[in-house]
């Protein structure tokens, strides 16, 4: 204990008051009360920069513009990919104590290029009062009735975008199997008739320019009460029955900030268990930190929505790190999907 109460004096008295903190974050996705607790705290100011999607995301950090930057969030493979590249910082027990706290089935899964902050699951969102009953199985997105046909917002990603019809066929998400993946590319390309768009579903509803008759989205645990917040009729989310891709959230120091010490500063504050739980429930998604946990209100707790049932989790899928040519592939498979709804 008193090692580490004299790890963070020296980490509170390095940083100076002219310091300010840049972060690179997905929009609405850390509670603005803790941000600002922190800032009048430390007296270091935060701007937050949003990302919508994480090719794009991907291209700033493997840029010059990565510079701007002191902090990100990426998911485990990123962070594992742009770890490996000495492009992130290296935390562990000793410079970021509050690790303690993670539920020992996330302490890993960053590695130790970021602090395992949120996870959740790929699923389908939907207007509660527009689609009834409520979806339960992948084909509701992937073989819609007609009246849901171009009301139905997908997603652009590698990955995401082919997950639907991976998981509905029974195949490992992250399979490198050519014929898995064009059948795959067979199911999106014949929904791609009822699709609406294939931009990230907050960005799409944010954008009053376009047609906002939107029932069901692909889209993440937790984007339901960005939805919300945004008004008009009420979002829920569902896991399919078929299983779901798990993903876990890394906060990640981006190796060359000269504010390491600020960002850990930071880190290890709302890594804090009461601060933790105040997050997720802020964000409505589910936090990796055990203590945390404990604290949150049970509407959140035993929500399956964040936290998926046991049976669910059982078949679900986590990510892992594709081959160069398989994201290639991938890659060819989304942009012909793509292709494919534009010629409608």
């Amino acid at each position: 204990m008193k090692k580490t109460i004299a790890y963070l004096l020296t980490l509170f008295s390095s940083v100076t008051a002219a310091d300010e903190l840049k972060i690179y974050i997905w929009e609405d996705y850390i509670s603005p009360q803790l941000v600002q607790r922190w800032e009048q705290k430390t007296g270091h100011k935060v701007t937050l920069t949003y990302f919508d999607n994480e090719e794009s995301r991907d291209a700033v950090l493997g840029s010059d513009n990565a510079k701007a930057f002191d902090l990100t969030i990426m998911n485990t493979v990123a962070a594992q990919l742009f770890g490996k590249n000495n492009k992130l910082y290296g935390v562990s027990h000793s410079n970021l104590p509050s690790l303690k706290f993670i539920d020992p089935k996330w302490r890993d899964s960053c590695g130790n290029f970021g602090l395992p902050y949120l996870w959740g699951s790929l699923g389908i969102l939907y207007k509660k009062n527009k689609v009834v009953p409520a979806p339960t199985s992948w084909a509701d997105i992937l073989k819609p009735e007609p009246k849901y046909h171009n009301k139905i917002v997908m997603l652009t990603d590698g990955v995401d975008t082919l997950a639907p019809a991976l998981l509905y066929q029974h195949k490992n998400v992250n399979t490198e199997d050519q014929a898995e993946l064009k059948d795959a590319f067979n199911t999106m390309r014949d929904q791609a008739e009822a699709v609406l768009s294939y931009e990230y579903v907050i960005s799409y509803v944010e954008d009053k320019s376009v047609d906002q008759n939107v029932y069901m989205a692909l889209g993440y645990s937790g984007d339901q009460s960005t939805l919300n917040e945004l008004g008009g009729d009420e979002w829920g989310f569902v896991a399919p029955k078929e299983g779901s891709s798990i993903w876990i959230d890394c906060f990640s120091i981006m190796d060359f900030s000269p504010n390491k010490a600020l960002a850990l500063n930071f880190l290890e504050f709302i890594n804090q268990p009461k601060n933790a739980a105040e997050n997720s429930v802020e964000v409505g998604v589910a936090t990796t930190n055990l203590e945390a946990q404990k604290l949150l209100p049970p509407e959140l707790r035993d929500d399956e929505s964040t936290y998926p049932s046991d049976d669910i989790m059982a078949s679900s899928q986590l990510y892992r790190i594709l081959s160069d040519d398989n994201m290639s592939l991938r890659g060819r498979i989304v942009n012909a999907v793509l292709k494919q709804h534009e010629a409608q």
